[in-house]
C-alpha cells in the first residue's frame, strides 16, 4: 500500500471562488478517488491562503478587519465545496493557531541555524499613505508582458505570471491613493538559494521527467533568484518571532501557505508517514503561476530545515485556464461562474462536467497541460451537456432496470441557457 498525498493550491478567501479558483481541487479530487479504490492510503488537503495581501486591501476598501472577512468567506465555501463533491480529509486555515505554531517554529529554526539570514532590503512605501507596499498595495505595468501586475507577481496568469519585485515594476504606484513608491531599507529575513542550487536543480530534474513545461519553468526560475524574502511589512500575517526582535514584520503568505503542506498533515497525525518516510508519492494541483513557489521555495525551505524531509515521489500537475465567454476567469474583475450562483442552477456533478470535458477536449487537440485556455460557452455547454450526460443516464437507467428509481439530475434544466 503506498501512502499518497494529494494536496491542491490554498485559494485566496477574500472572497467566495468562483468555478475556476476550484479547477485544482476538482483534479486533486479525481486522483485522490481514484487512489482511494486503488487501495493506497490517501490523504488529501487544501486549505484557505488567509494572509495574502489581497485579504487586507479587500478588507480596507470594504471596512473590515481581514480575520473578519476571512472567516466569513470560509464559512460560505466550505459548504460549496461539499456540494461539488470534493472529498477532503483536511481543508487547512492561515490562522489556525497550530498552523501559527508550526510556521513560526520553523522559520526560527531556520534563523537559528543559519539557514536564513538577516538583509536590508528595499521595501516600496508610499508617503502619501505613510505605509509600506507589501504585494498587492503597489501597482504598476508587468516588465515582461507589459500587462497590469501587482508588487510580487504578473496578473496576466494565461501568458505570464511571472514573479516581480515591486521595482521591477513599469510606473509603479500605490494602489491605495495612486502615489509614485519610494524605497525605504528595511530588514528582512532572506533564504538564499545558491547552498541547495545543485540539489534542486537534480530535484527538479528528477521530480518531472515526463512534464517539460513544469520543468523547464522551474528551472528557468531557479535560475533567475538569487533566494528569496520570507518575510514582508505589515501586521496581518503569522508574526515573526519576538526573540527575532523584527517588531511590524510577518511571514510572507507565500510561505505561510506552502508550509500549510505540513501543517495540515500534522493536525492528522500524517507528517511522518508522508514526509518522513521514504517512498510516498507528493502530488501538487494548483495553477502553472504557482510552479516557481511549489517547484522551487518549497522545495528549498524543507532542504534547509534539515530535519530529514524526504522528497522522493513530489510532483506537480498544472491545470488550464478557464475562460468565461471569451475572458479569462477572475475574481478581481467579477469574470466567471461563481459556486453559490452555480450551484443553486445545477447540480456539482455537472460543473465538474464542465471542466473534464474542457480538459479532456484540449488533451484530444494536443495541447500541453497548462497552457490551453477551457473556454466556458453556456450555448455549448447546454448542448454538450444534455448530448453526454442525457446519454450516460439513458444508459445507466437501461443497465440497472429501475426506471425512475435511479437517481438522476435534470439535463433539461439548462435547455434555456
Amino acid at each position: 500500500m503506498t501512502q499518497v498525498f494529494v494536496s491542491a493550491g490554498w485559494p485566496y478567501l477574500y472572497e467566495v471562488p468562483g468555478l475556476h479558483n476550484c479547477i485544482p481541487m476538482l483534479f486533486a479530487d479525481s486522483v485522490a478517488r481514484w487512489r482511494r479504490l486503488l487501495g493506497d492510503d490517501v490523504t488529501f488537503t487544501s486549505g484557505a491562503d488567509e494572509h495574502g495581501s489581497r485579504v487586507e486591501f479587500v478588507a480596507e476598501g470594504r471596512g473590515l478587519t481581514p480575520r473578519g472577512l476571512v472567516d466569513a468567506k470560509v464559512s460560505a465555501t466550505l459548504p460549496l465545496l461539499q456540494e461539488l463533491g470534493i472529498s477532503l480529509d483536511e481543508f487547512g486555515r492561515s490562522t489556525n493557531a497550530e498552523h501559527k505554531r508550526l510556521v513560526m517554529g520553523f522559520v526560527g529554526s531556520l534563523l537559528a541555524r543559519g539557514a536564513v539570514e538577516r538583509r536590508m532590503i528595499r521595501v516600496p512605501s508610499c508617503l502619501g499613505c505613510g505605509r509600506y507596499l507589501p504585494d498587492r498595495f503597489a501597482e504598476g505595468t508587468c516588465p515582461k508582458c507589459g500587462g497590469p501586475a501587482f508588487g510580487n507577481q504578473c496578473n496576466d496568469k494565461r501568458r505570464c505570471g511571472a514573479p516581480l519585485d515591486p521595482f521591477e515594476l513599469v510606473d509603479p504606484h500605490c494602489a491605495v491613493c495612486g502615489g509614485a513608491l519610494v524605497a525605504v531599507e528595511r530588514e528582512h529575513l532572506f533564504l538564499p538559494f545558491e547552498p541547495y542550487r545543485e540539489a534542486l536543480r537534480r530535484h527538479i530534474a528528477e521530480s518531472y521527467p515526463n512534464d517539460p513545461a513544469v520543468r523547464e519553468r522551474a528551472l528557468a526560475a531557479l535560475a533567475g533568484s538569487e533566494g528569496m524574502v520570507l518575510t514582508r511589512d505589515g501586521d496581518w500575517g503569522v508574526p515573526v518571532p519576538g526573540w527575532i526582535d523584527l517588531p511590524g514584520r510577518t511571514v510572507y503568505s507565500w510561505v505561510d501557505a506552502l508550509l500549510g503542506k505540513v501543517s495540515t498533515l500534522v493536525c492528522l497525525g500524517k507528517q511522518q508517514d508522508v514526509w518522513h518516510r521514504p517512498g510516498s508519492e507528493k502530488l501538487f494541483f494548483l495553477g502553472s503561476d504557482g510552479v516557481p513557489f511549489y517547484a522551487v521555495l518549497l522545495p528549498a525551505l524543507l532542504m534547509a530545515s534539515q530535519v530529514g524531509y524526504q522528497l522522493d515521489g513530489f510532483r506537480i500537475a498544472t491545470n488550464d485556464v478557464l475562460v468565461y465567454e471569451g475572458s479569462v476567469c477572475s475574481k478581481s474583475s467579477r469574470t466567471g461562474i461563481w459556486l453559490p450562483e452555480a450551484l443553486k442552477l445545477l447540480p456539482g456533478d455537472y460543473w465538474r462536467f464542465v471542466v473534464f470535458e474542457a480538459e479532456a477536449q484540449a488533451a484530444q487537440g494536443g495541447v500541453v497541460r497548462g497552457s490551453a485556455d477551457l473556454d466556458f460557452r453556456w450555448g455549448e455547454f447546454a448542448a454538450t451537456a444534455n448530448r453526454r450526460l442525457g446519454a450516460i443516464e439513458r444508459t445507466y437507467r437501461a443497465l440497472a432496470g429501475r426506471g425512475g428509481a435511479v437517481p438522476r439530475a435534470d439535463a433539461a434544466a439548462i435547455d434555456g441557457f
